[in-house]
């Protein structure tokens, strides 16, 4: 299974014609218990338990997890609202 999963409205159109897309990325720095983390990725990003499971999960055991793929604008908005929730997250250009 792959990292991340590329929504369809990432995919449609010509390279040229779409704005850069960053990676948001959350990291795990230890002091957050699991449930803690699955629930505001449920807050921000409106992933189902299993999806916030699965990036938790991620995160413990590499040391990173993606959990999207969007416009600017749109990944600051989520890597702030993670780091508000005191977890550590960056963003970073796709490619």
């Amino acid at each position: 299974m792959p990292d991340y999963e590329v929504r369809p409205d990432a995919q449609a159109g010509d390279q040229a014609e779409r704005a850069p897309l960053y990676r948001v990325i959350l990291y795990h720095d230890g002091p957050h218990a699991a449930r803690y983390v699955i629930r505001v990725l449920q807050e921000v990003f409106y992933f189902n338990q299993r999806g916030a499971e699965e990036i938790t999960l991620k995160a413990l055991y590499k040391g990173a997890a993606l959990c999207a793929i969007e416009a600017l604008e749109q990944a600051a908005g989520h890597a702030e609202k993670l780091t508000y929730a005191r977890l550590t997250a960056t963003i970073e250009p796709e490619g």
